[in-house]
Parts: C-alpha cells; structure tokens; sequence
C-alpha cells in the first residue's frame, strides 16, 4: 500500500479511514490519534486525495456523537458521495463543498441505503439528519445550500421558430444564459432537470407574431409533459405582434423537468420570436 493511501479498518465495532502513517499526524508519535487529529488528518487527506467517497463513520468510535462535518472536494468527474450512517445522530449536519464550477464535475449526494439526495457543482450544502442511523434519503433534510445547490438559470430564443400546427409545440429556447449547474438542455430536449429537489419560481416571456386575428392561442409551463399553469388569450388585431407571460411556484423531485410549449385553437402557421426567454430559480428546499 502507498504511504498515504486511505484504507477502512475496524476500530471499536465502527469502520473508520485507518491512517496509514500515525506518526505523520503532528502531534502523536504512539500510533493511536485523538479525534481532533483525526479528523483533521483526514479531510486534509480527502482534499489532497480527491476522494469523495470516503465519508467516515467515526463519530461513534471518537464519542463525537453530535458532530459537524465539513468536506471540500474538487472533482475532475462525476462523482457519487454517500453519506454516513453508524454514530450519526438527530440533528448530525454534514457540510459539503464542491469547488468545481464547470461541468460535468458534480457531486451526486446519496443516502446509505443509495437514494440520491441532490446533485450540484460550484457550490454548498448543508444537510441534517432527521433521525439517528439514518439510510434512505427522507432520513435527512437539505437545510442551505449556495451557488449550484440552490439553482438558477435562463434560456432564450437565438432565432425565429415557425409553429406549423395547432398542436402544443415546445418552445425551442436553444441559448443558456447562465445556468450554474449545469441543469438546463438548450440542445437536445430544450428543459430544465431538477437535480436539486424543492420550491421552483418559473417566469416565462413569449412573443408571437403573424397570428389569425382573434384566433385563441395558449401558452403553457409543463412539469413532467403536463401543464403547471396555462395562459390563454385572443390575438387581437392587428397580428404582427403579441406577446405573453406566465409564472408560477411548484414543488419538483430529483428528475423532474419544466419545458415551455405553445397552442392555438385554430391557426396552424404562425412564428416565436427572439425575444421569447424562460428563467426561473429553486425558491425554497423542501422534505425529501
């Protein structure tokens, strides 16, 4: 094994990191650290390292019952981080940095038990267990997060799009403004997916043009492919130009989506145009 390399061993009934190198810990020369050390010891190992995985169940075994955790980590990938479970009690908060701001370098947060919790790059999270021992992801609460864990984006049109239907067609809004985490597709499905489960505020800006007069069209933010809240409204005449905006707040789960789409009751050939943006934000977290 390589000086400095981590390894698991048993320690009082608990999996622990065992270090390799006691007397590299400053300060304890006998082989056997004291927690302080320990810990220390080990999130300087996990940031030089880069091992995100490697979350100890220590706090049973250094009688850290009520512990907060603070890990920084620097992914060159995607990366999945499983939270602990043996000595984490009630209340127990876990604090995670992701220094990455550039994707794909996000943390997939997970329960023991595997449920995914939350994704993000560039950011900060703070969990708290809801329960002792906890293993499935309604174990724990997010309670904070900043930058890519509480998200937000906007997307716009970069040219006109022609509607030749009277069926509801989504909105191809194919430029990202600013997405921080890496959550909306401007390319293939033209969405938002929620990797960051909560409260989202949703604003969308429509601008139509070349309508039938007083022909009666509909514009719509879908959650999942069906309708979060729909605007409806006539034309009016003349038709060169009219314009539409809808928002709303709806609570969504890891994989949902929202996409922008648009109907008309009776034309079938008129056109979007630049102008036509979508954005929106995580408002609130909410239970897992």
């Amino acid at each position: 094994m390589a000086t400095g390399e981590l390894k698991w061993a048993t320690v009082g009934g608990s999996q622990i990191i065992e270090p390799p190198d006691a007397k590299k810990i400053q300060g304890n020369n006998a082989g056997q650290p004291t927690a302080a050390e320990y810990m220390n010891w080990l999130l300087q190992r996990m940031i030089e390292d880069n091992r995100p995985n490697a979350l100890p169940d220590a706090a049973k075994t250094f009688g850290l019952k009520d512990m907060h955790r603070r890990h920084v980590i620097n992914p060159s990938s995607v990366r999945v981080l499983t939270l602990p479970t043996t000595g984490v009690l009630q209340g127990s908060h876990i604090e995670i940095f992701n220094a990455r701001s550039t994707g794909p370098n996000k943390i997939t947060v997970e329960a023991s038990g595997g449920q995914d919790i939350a994704s993000f790059q560039n950011g900060k999270m703070v969990l708290a267990a809801k329960r002792d021992t906890p293993t499935a992801s309604a174990h724990w609460d997010i309670m904070d997060g900043t930058g890519g864990a509480k998200p937000f984006w906007r997307a716009e049109m970069s040219g006109t799009q022609n509607i030749a239907s009277t069926a509801a067609t989504k909105i191809d809004l194919d430029t990202e403004v600013y997405d921080p985490n890496d959550d909306y597709d401007p390319t293939t499905n033209q969405r938002f997916t929620v990797s960051v489960p909560g409260f989202y505020r949703v604003f969308a800006f429509v601008t139509v043009s070349d309508l039938t007069a007083f022909d009666l069209t509909f514009m719509s933010i879908t959650k999942n492919g069906s309708n979060a809240r729909t605007a409806g409204s006539l034309s009016g005449n003349p038709t060169t130009g009219w314009t539409y905006q809808i928002e709303v707040t709806v609570a969504m789960d890891i994989g949902d989506y929202f996409e922008v789409v648009i109907d008309s009751e009776s034309d079938s050939n008129y056109n979007v145009r630049v102008g036509t943006v979508v954005e929106g934000h995580l408002l609130a977290f909410r239970a897992l």
